[in-house]
């Protein structure tokens, strides 16, 4: 989450020629991998693909379905999220972004640097880049990796930049010299271990090249993800997919739809400085009973703004989405000081701006009742404000905060 989780990974493409593997002309596991896929020109022709695209992770977080577009390393999936906002998030060596809805929301440094070093690997996976880039070095040195049937050995392809720093390993099936996982030292939500994907099920695709179309990964060997394709297409994809769009416009002023949304929420009363620490403490709440938050902060302003001009009598409930699961949990869990909500799913007209809550509070309200008055509209029910950006790492003028009000 990468975003969900924090952490998005990335399908690898396994590649192989659909002829039976011949013996290698020389004693490298690279040139051996790229004569038996039949040259580089016939390795590039998989190197940009679509697919259906689902990402599952143990335990109770919703398995997440969409559409994946990868291109030499870099990936786009699209999916939708609660309050029925498309979803894109974006990983590659050079590009780390989500758009959700109108707004586009950077990667953590943490999340950034992994995927960098990621989508590094990816690229490497396709095995003509190794070739090609001049920034590229490649070592060979025998793998081995403990499984359920015991120990197997590979042949390893260990990736380095330009400056000789170790990148990452490919893991070469010494038998079919297809491409069949990868290792790598990272960092995911603050703990430093190897991450390790196994690559499976195979299928061709591309002109006849396999594509590995499942691939499950653990780290610090607890299982982490699992990824899957369906329907790979082999196309020529445009880089601006990639590309980072433009940030939606501060008092930009729009209908939409929302989807229900299940929300774990703890009650403020008084300015919303306490934003923080409510945050933590939902946060620290749902870690005890193992849910994952599914998206952003959200904060409902059962006394606020415009009525309420004073923050000392705010009262708000600070909230994290938790998902369908919520349902399954006790209803006792859900009657001490964190409680679930429910926010319907209905047409309401959303306003955005930029900065912190205390800020973005007091000003979106008028643009809302300005938007609902041109629209011969009227307001109903309570504000819903999104923190889409509530990070210490992006300055507090850049961050952009959504508010809604449902319409009659």
């Amino acid at each position: 989450m990468l975003t969900h989780r924090g952490i998005w990974l990335g399908v690898v493409v396994a590649l192989v020629s659909c002829k039976k593997p011949q013996a290698p002309t020389q004693d490298d596991p690279l040139v051996a991998a790229i004569e038996n896929s039949g040259g580089l020109a016939r390795l590039k022709t998989a190197s940009a693909y679509s697919a259906s695209y689902r990402i599952s992770w143990p335990g109770s977080t919703p398995a997440i379905t969409g559409k994946l577009q990868q291109k030499n390393g870099a990936m786009r999936v699209e999916h939708v999220v609660p309050y029925g906002d498309r979803v894109i998030i974006t990983t590659g060596e050079r590009q780390c972004w989500r758009q959700q809805g109108q707004v586009v929301i950077p990667c953590a440094p943490e999340v950034r640097t992994h995927a960098s070093r990621l989508g590094s690997l990816l690229e490497a996976s396709l095995l003509w880049p190794l070739k090609q880039r001049t920034d590229r070095k490649v070592t060979a040195e025998p793998v081995q990796l403990a499984g359920p049937s015991g120990a197997r050995t590979f042949d390893g392809l260990v990736v380095s930049d330009g400056q000789g720093k170790r990148l990452g390993t490919l893991l070469v099936d010494p038998t079919t010299f297809l491409v069949v996982g990868l290792r790598m030292q990272t960092t995911i939500r603050g703990q430093t271990g190897e991450l390790v994907g196994t690559f499976s099920d195979f299928e061709k695709s591309c002109h006849g090249m396999q594509i590995a179309t499942k691939r499950t990964h653990t780290f610090a060997a607890e299982p982490l993800l699992v990824e899957q394709l369906g329907g790979v297409l082999c196309e020529n994809l445009d880089d601006k997919l990639f590309q980072t769009p433009p940030q939606v416009k501060s008092g930009h002023v729009q209908l939409k739809h929302k989807d229900t949304a299940d929300l774990a929420c703890a009650s403020l009363h008084g300015p919303l400085t306490g934003v923080d620490a409510a945050i933590k403490k939902v946060g620290d709440y749902l870690t005890r009973f193992k849910l994952s938050p599914v998206g952003p902060p959200v904060l409902i302003h059962r006394k606020g703004p415009p009525r309420v001009k004073q923050p000392a009598q705010f009262v708000t409930d600070v909230c994290l989405p938790v998902g369908k699961q919520a349902w399954l949990m006790p209803e006792h869990i859900w009657k001490g000081e964190i409680t679930r909500h429910d926010v319907l799913g209905d047409e309401v007209l959303a306003a955005f701006g930029m900065g912190s809550p205390e800020k973005t509070t007091m000003e979106l309200p008028a643009l809302l009742a300005a938007g609902a008055r041109e629209r011969q509209r009227k307001q109903i029910g309570t504000l819903v404000q999104i923190l889409h950006m509530h990070r210490d790492d992006i300055p507090v003028d850049q961050r952009v905060n959504e508010m809604h009000a449902t319409l009659e």
